[in-house]
């Protein structure tokens, strides 16, 4: 079972040497992958963080910018560039209109060349850190079985993780869906999961509710409060001292 796993965004919107990053790996914190921005792929960003691989860690990222280019492109890019560097492959749609079997096809691309398919799935339709709630609330949110459904596929097609986009659900709302919560771990695996909750509050509410061991990607700001709130050493008073295991 995969469970307790740890996935950290690497700084996005500013220069951070990846000595930073290999600090953040080698604390007493396991990490099990780092998200890398997209769009640094296409810059002068190299050499990629070996480290990761001294770490047991993986590169995690997106396909979005390599499914807007050609066919021939997409299987380039995605047999080469990504085997030698992010063995794990974040493949999202929350920026395009993308057919449940074409996804479902993408993913069986990804296999086929012995890399890690993390599909990431969501309710709300357009997200984005810059958009505001009210533009979100504008553009609607889908029905949670939407995301179930696919969710499903996605596994059944081979699928290594799941991916629950926040926004929506806990990011950029007037009040948190935590129906939406309780109706997709009620319904999938809680091993083949990953809830991202880039906020203490998110991640307190996960673990409060899913347990000790609930998969979950945050900032790389938060990896060591995350990993005591999973001992039942850190938190407010509906936390501190109540997280509790019985295997560990």
């Amino acid at each position: 079972m995969m469970m307790n796993l740890n996935e950290t965004k690497y700084p996005f919107y500013s220069y951070t040497p990846s000595r930073y990053a290999a600090g953040t790996c080698a604390t007493i914190v396991y990490i099990s992958s780092i998200a890398w921005l997209a769009q640094s792929l296409y810059i002068k960003c190299r050499p990629f963080p070996l480290f990761l691989f001294v770490f047991a860690a993986y590169l995690t990222t997106f396909i979005e910018l390599i499914l807007r280019a050609t066919l021939n492109i997409n299987i380039l890019n995605t047999k080469i560039l990504y085997k030698m560097t992010a063995p794990l492959l974040k493949i999202s749609s929350g920026f395009l209109s993308l057919p449940a079997d074409d996804w479902t096809e993408l993913v069986k691309l990804v296999l086929s060349y012995d890399l890690k398919a993390k599909p990431e799935v969501g309710i709300q339709w357009g997200a984005g850190g810059d958009a505001s709630i009210e533009e979100l609330e504008n553009a609607g949110t889908r029905d949670p079985k939407w995301l179930i459904d696919r969710a499903k596929r996605f596994l059944d097609a081979g699928a290594y993780m799941i991916m629950i986009e926040s926004e929506g659900i806990t990011e950029n709302v007037k009040s948190w869906r935590t129906d939406v919560i309780s109706s997709i771990t009620s319904n999938l695996p809680q091993d083949k999961i990953m809830f991202e909750a880039a906020d203490p509050e998110v991640f307190a509410y996960h673990i409060q509710n899913s347990g000790a061991h609930a998969n979950l990607f945050i900032d790389h700001s938060q990896i060591v409060q995350l990993a005591c709130l999973r001992k039942g050493i850190w938190g407010t008073d509906k936390t501190f001292g109540r997280i509790v295991t019985f295997q560990d």
